[in-house]
């Protein structure tokens, strides 16, 4: 049996992460979803679970462009912020642009 590559296993945790977004917003509400696609993907790439992240918050979504969003998250126990650029794809799944942390 051989092992997944890199790149392979990327991959897997982003449809992961694309199933679990799309399960987790109930409604068809874009800035929500791109809060939540912004938690999966902090926690992915950082460990942080999803729980250490304030609640929601629509002020910290703006769109930028038809669908692209950027999303702040303040991670009280960072002692900081994430921010996520995120693009709406029109399957309705999310790709990550950038993810930058700020104190």
């Amino acid at each position: 049996m051989k092992l997944a590559t890199g790149w392979k296993i990327e991959r897997m945790l982003l449809a992961l992460v694309l199933l679990l977004v799309q399960s987790a917003c109930a409604g068809p509400d874009p800035a929500a979803q791109a809060w939540h696609a912004c938690l999966m993907f902090v926690q992915i790439r950082t460990g942080l679970p999803v729980d250490d992240a304030q609640p929601y918050n629509l002020a910290g979504v703006a769109e930028l462009a038809p669908d692209r969003y950027l999303v702040k998250v303040y991670y009280p126990k960072a002692n900081g912020s994430y921010r996520c650029e995120l693009l709406r794809r029109p399957d309705d799944n999310w790709q990550l642009l950038s993810l930058d942390f700020l104190r």
